[in-house]
């Protein structure tokens, strides 16, 4: 799922993806049904494993033109409208 958030005043076209692996210096994630490895810094690796304790599937975005994981962002109003659209259709749930 593709998403635009804005991280340090700059907006970015994220990508969602679920963790399947950590490695010693880099996380495997599940994007878009493809396995993709992001390399990270031990602070990001030790947050997204505290975040995994918390949710096992929890989205992450990752700023696909950079290969970076994206930890402080907000997404803009009519992003999150976008984003919850149609939540509550059944074929959704």
């Amino acid at each position: 799922m593709d998403l635009s958030v804005i991280s340090y005043g700059e907006n970015l076209n994220v990508t969602l993806g679920v963790i399947k692996e950590f490695r010693e210096e880099s996380v495997v994630f599940s994007l878009n049904g493809e396995e993709v490895v992001i390399p990270t810094s031990t602070n990001t690796l030790n947050r997204l494993k505290e975040m995994v304790e918390e949710n096992e599937f929890a989205l992450i975005p990752i700023h696909m033109e950079t290969k970076t994981v994206i930890l402080d962002f907000k997404i803009p109003e009519q992003g999150l409208a976008e984003l919850v659209e149609g939540i509550d259709e059944p074929h959704l749930l």
